[in-house]
């Protein structure tokens, strides 16, 4: 009896539950029985923000039939990622198709290419190219270029060289049943999400954001993950004006991995991120049909294109986001016309699309 899954190594560097671990898991649930996994990762999560704490099962140990156990790639630890796939290639026999889920993956799964000789697809997640990336493109860039490469934004693709053939394939959001948009009255609910406090996501402009809104416009919901506390300086400042002089203005609930409840009763969703390739909380506040208040970072103007789906704001300028929150809070008409456009520009996110985009890269000779 033959056994006709297509038959995929998939690596990750971090077993986590960020945005590009939850993106390749929902394409293997989507792809089901038509894949057979071999994972690549840590054998538990690394990230504390999980949404059950006792829950310690790495995401792509779930999915896969095996798990071969790599260490955080960081410093000696890459090298060592590479020998675990190298020591576990007869396990591999069987595979048709190499999925590395991002650039540091890329690097881990190159001499392991060089052996098994198998097609290879990189999902570029990243906002940032990695050294190691650059210096095995330096080295090897004739080989990484027959690979087959995909990003999942323009900004992802532009991290890689012009000439190279980039298809875009979005991170899959799952869009809810379509509701009404929200008319309630004055002040409007918006939510800022995220899975760290770290600058990055621009959590320390928050209490600055808050403090410029009137509270008749707006009030404000944090979902944040306090375990995953960065100890920056500024965000510890943040947290301390927001549990203190703004607590009557800030609820502040904790880390959520299944964001359509809290969507659910939000007006705005806040995203003030200086760094994304994509922006996993953008997309599904798109695709909830709730307008979002962002940063204007390229790879939030990209959701821009065709349509409003809500307002961009200048990157860093607090004054400027709360204005933009007064102006969408107090036209409910334009806030349902933001909510349809963005659920029209989460059509392209659809998981079922994704899957099958990434799995005829993974089954084409």
């Amino acid at each position: 009896m033959t056994d006709d899954r297509t038959g995929v190594l998939v690596v990750c560097a971090v077993a986590g539950f960020g945005g590009p671990v939850r993106s390749i898991t929902e394409v293997l649930h989507r792809l089901g029985d038509r894949v057979r996994v071999i994972g690549a990762s840590q054998g538990e999560v690394v990230a504390t923000n999980r949404p059950d704490a006792g829950d310690t099962t790495s995401p792509i140990g779930r999915w896969s039939e095996e798990l071969i156990e790599i260490p955080l790639p960081r410093g000696i630890g890459l090298v060592r990622a590479q020998l675990a796939l190298l020591r576990s290639h007869r396990r591999l026999r069987g595979i048709d198709a190499v999925h590395a889920n991002g650039l540091t993956e890329a690097v881990i799964v190159a001499p392991l290419a060089l052996l098994r000789r198998r097609p290879v697809t990189v999902w570029v997640h990243n906002y940032a190219v990695p050294r190691p990336f650059a210096l095995l493109r330096r080295a090897a860039g004739p080989l990484l270029r027959r690979w087959r490469w995909t990003a999942v934004s323009a900004t992802a693709r532009s991290l890689l060289p012009d000439d190279w053939d980039v298809d875009i394939v979005p991170n899959p959001i799952d869009a809810p049943p379509s509701v009404a948009p929200a008319d309630g009255p004055a002040p409007c609910q918006v939510v800022y999400l995220a899975g760290t406090d770290h600058p990055v996501k621009g959590f320390d402009l928050l209490a600055d954001i808050v403090e410029a809104t009137p509270p008749t416009a707006a009030r404000f919901v944090v979902h944040a993950a306090r375990s995953q506390i960065s100890h920056h300086p500024a965000s510890l400042a943040t947290w301390a004006r927001l549990d203190g002089a703004l607590a009557d203005r800030v609820e502040v609930r904790g880390f959520v991995a299944d964001v359509s409840s809290v969507l659910r009763d939000a007006d705005l969703v806040l995203v003030p991120s200086r760094r994304e390739s994509f922006n996993r909380v953008l997309a599904e506040a798109l695709a909830h049909g709730v307008p979002v208040v962002a940063s204007d970072i390229d790879a939030h103007v990209e959701h821009f294109v065709d349509e409003p789906v809500g307002r961009l704001f200048a990157t860093d300028d607090p004054g400027a986001a709360a204005t933009a929150i007064r102006e969408l809070a107090a036209d409910p008409a334009e806030r349902a016309r933001c909510a349809e456009a963005g659920r029209r520009r989460a059509q392209l996110f659809d998981p079922d699309l994704v899957a099958a985009t990434l799995h005829e890269r993974w089954t084409t000779p």
